[in-house]
């Protein structure tokens, strides 16, 4: 899929009547023919078009914005076509891009695999509800990005010993590394994969754009469109098109991949726990499992579990009150960052042309409703942070609670290496809890 050309393709349209223009405008059948008689390496592309079919192109330049607000920086949007610019390869990469095309850099190469690995990283992170933010000087030693607020590293290598390195050299400094490499740091707390990050389609698909001498990084767009639905779900939730139930399930979706089916406990708030790093993956299995059990057998152990377990529950209690209140610090993070880009893209869009003004409302509007969207998740928050069994307001069910702060915790979006010290004392406090209901054979 290629943005500018498809802009191209749709002609004399105003920029007001682009933003609301599908980027794929394919049928099913078409989309599923095309995906089913391509080999392995064009099958993303296939996915790509599946994923796309029900964005538009305002979608694609919100969220690509969202990520970097420069990349609207000296556009004037004269013209329907400059509407591709914002895709285009930045001028850090075009410079670089040109030197290895004539033969006469090739160490720019590797410079380039780093430069498309982190926005990739960017554009997921940014997906899954994060706030993400480039350093102003791209050089800077032992950080790529700042993740709501949090200065981290980006790493696709095909062996995980630069990683290792990394964090001997700034272990305090949380690194973002390529799928290959999860199972390798599954225990790490600080070490976080994405799973839109494949090393070697990165080096695949860059070498093929030097080859070609191409000037537009149209690769990039198949290996973050898995990931730009997200923030259309969460769209749909805040407009009421969707319930929280519908709405996670799809997120979660997206940040696995497309994962066929549906789940259910233990395995869905796994899935969940997932996008909170490993002490997620326990916490959400646990109360899964824990969820998923028949609640009339839970409410006829209601008197013995709350002697038999009242200290293990209180533990679990005051674990989950330390989460809410770091959720609420997250989350108030987020909202100084979003704000901080609404004012620097106010500046970059000002003026009175009606393509720009047309750009700069439909930015304003999508950002009034991600505001919208966090200041009710917080809230939310603040409902729970004094009494988190208020959660659960008929049985004042502690697993209940622990579930529903599971889920504002990642909806909210906050990355997982920001709350591991909260995440890990909830998972202890869980485990003993879940072993003394078993031995009093409680669950």
């Amino acid at each position: 899929m290629n943005i500018e050309k498809r802009i191209q393709e749709l002609g004399d349209r105003s920029i007001a009547e682009l933003l609301k223009t599908p980027v794929v405008e394919r049928s099913d059948a078409e989309r599923l023919a095309s995906f089913l008689s391509a080999g392995p390496k064009h099958q993303l592309i296939g996915k790509e078009d599946a994923a796309l079919a029900g964005l538009t192109i305002g979608d694609l330049l919100y969220d690509v914005s969202r990520v970097d607000p420069t990349v609207l920086e000296g556009i004037d949007f004269a013209r329907a076509q400059d509407l591709a610019d914002p895709f285009k390869l930045a001028s850090y990469a075009q410079d670089r891009l040109q030197g290895v095309a004539n033969g006469t850099d090739m160490g720019n190469l590797n410079q380039l695999h780093g430069y498309v690995a982190e926005r990739i990283a960017a554009q997921h992170l940014q997906s899954q509800g994060h706030e993400v933010e480039f350093p102003e000087d791209s050089n800077q030693a032992g950080f790529d990005l700042i993740v709501n607020g949090v200065r981290s590293q980006v790493k696709n290598l095909e062996s995980p010993e630069g990683v290792y390195e990394h964090l001997e050299r700034y272990p305090d400094i949380p690194v973002y590394v390529n799928a290959d490499l999860a199972e390798e740091f599954a225990d790490y707390e600080n070490v976080i994969p994405i799973p839109t990050l494949i090393h070697a389609q990165v080096k695949e698909a860059t070498q093929d754009s030097v080859d070609a001498s191409i000037e537009i990084l149209d690769f990039e767009i198949p290996m973050i469109a898995l990931t730009i639905a997200t923030a259309k779900n969460t769209l749909a939730l805040v407009r009421g098109k969707t319930d929280k139930t519908g709405a996670i399930h799809n997120i979660l979706m997206d940040t696995a991949g497309g994962i066929a089916g549906g789940v259910a406990g233990a395995k869905a708030f796994a899935l969940a726990g997932s996008v909170l790093g490993p002490y997620g993956i326990v916490v959400g299995g646990l109360v899964g499992t824990a969820v998923g059990a028949n609640r009339g057998r839970r409410f006829a152990s209601f008197l013995k579990a709350n002697i038999l377990c009242a200290d293990e529950e209180d533990s679990v209690e005051a674990a989950l009150k330390t989460l809410l209140q770091k959720a609420k610090c997250e989350a108030l993070i987020k909202l100084e960052i979003m704000k901080r880009k609404f004012d620097r893209m106010a500046q970059i869009l000002s003026g009175n042309d009606v393509n720009r003004r047309a750009i700069w409302e439909e930015y304003k509007w999508r950002t009034e409703q991600e505001t919208e969207y966090v200041e009710a998740k917080i809230r939310r928050i603040e409902f729970g942070m004094s009494d988190p069994r208020n959660f659960d307001e008929d049985g004042r069910d502690i697993l209940f609670a622990t579930q529903e702060t599971f889920e504002l915790v990642t909806q909210v979006g906050i990355p997982p290496a920001n709350i591991s010290t909260e995440m890990r004392k909830l998972s202890q406090a869980l485990e003993i809890l879940v072993k003394k209901q078993e031995r009093y054979h409680l669950r």
